[in-house]
């Protein structure tokens, strides 16, 4: 069985991806201040036209309701009409913004996948020597576990857990797992589960914010004037459609700085729709 390979993303160190986290941290922060701001408008149109109002109000139990008036129509159409470009206006200012923001968590959920497991973190380990002395260090372990019984394969996994050396367990982790499961010296899963590695972590938390930035979006977006409905669902679906085809080619994806173009996002975008 072959598998179709991926469009190449650049590997970023993880000083870029807090900057990437940043910039996804400010578009969330920009699609609810322009929500913020729409609801704002919205509520002055109301209390604009209250003002004019000649119905009365009629008291249901604890609940006042009002009894609108056949005279009040043409105020109410105004009204109605002064809405619609509010929500007109939010709508063609968030789709953009919004479709930045989802490809910015495919990209994430494509790093995280790609780069940042465990197995490939630890493939890219150096010492603190440098990486003439990680790549000699592998060589060096390589032949010692060619020749090693299980339980001696589990002794140095055992080591590398305690000692949380990232290229000791790099070298383990591979010599262990290459061999058939009844030659193994332990489980290749739960040495992945059990170690620690602190570049993980951090890059790990770092994309998981930024997938977590899109989903508070998206929640702000359909709760648009209290609840879901209007055009927030259908502004919604249409930046969720196609989620999981297939990317347009992606080239310079970083610019000079490290950080992700827009240029480029807006073409990651495109590609997922």
């Amino acid at each position: 069985m072959s598998y179709d390979l991926k469009t190449p993303i650049p590997l970023m160190s993880i000083a870029n991806l807090r900057t990437f986290a940043s910039e996804q941290t400010a578009r969330a922060e920009e699609v609810q201040r322009l929500i913020n701001g729409a609801n704002s408008d919205l509520a002055k149109i109301d209390s604009d036209l209250k003002q004019f109002l000649s119905g009365g109000i009629k008291r249901i139990n604890n609940l006042e309701l009002r009894v609108n008036s056949p005279a009040d129509a043409p105020l109410m159409a105004q009204a109605a009409e002064r809405k619609s470009k509010v929500r007109t206006a939010l709508d063609e200012q968030l789709r953009p913004l919004f479709r930045k923001m989802l490809a910015a968590k495919e990209l994430a959920s494509e790093m995280a996948t790609r780069h940042w497991t465990k197995p490939a973190v630890l493939n890219r380990a150096t010492s603190g020597a440098g990486l003439t002395d990680a790549i000699a260090r592998r060589s060096h372990y390589s032949e010692i576990f060619e020749h090693a019984g299980k339980a001696e394969l589990a002794t140095w996994g055992q080591l590398a857990l305690d000692t949380g050396d990232a290229v000791l367990a790099d070298a383990i982790y591979r010599a262990n797992s290459a061999r058939p499961k009844d030659e193994r010296g332990f489980s290749p899963a739960a040495f992945i589960e059990l170690l620690p590695n602190s570049d993980y972590t951090e890059a790990n938390t770092i994309l998981q914010s930024v997938m977590d930035s899109t989903d508070r979006a998206g929640i702000a977006i359909a709760e648009f004037e209290g609840r879901t409905g209007k055009v927030s669902v259908n502004r919604i679906a249409m930046g969720l459609t196609g989620q999981g085809k297939k990317a347009a080619p992606v080239d310079d994806l970083l610019d000079e700085a490290g950080g992700i173009r827009d240029e480029a996002l807006i073409k990651f975008a495109k590609g997922r729709r």
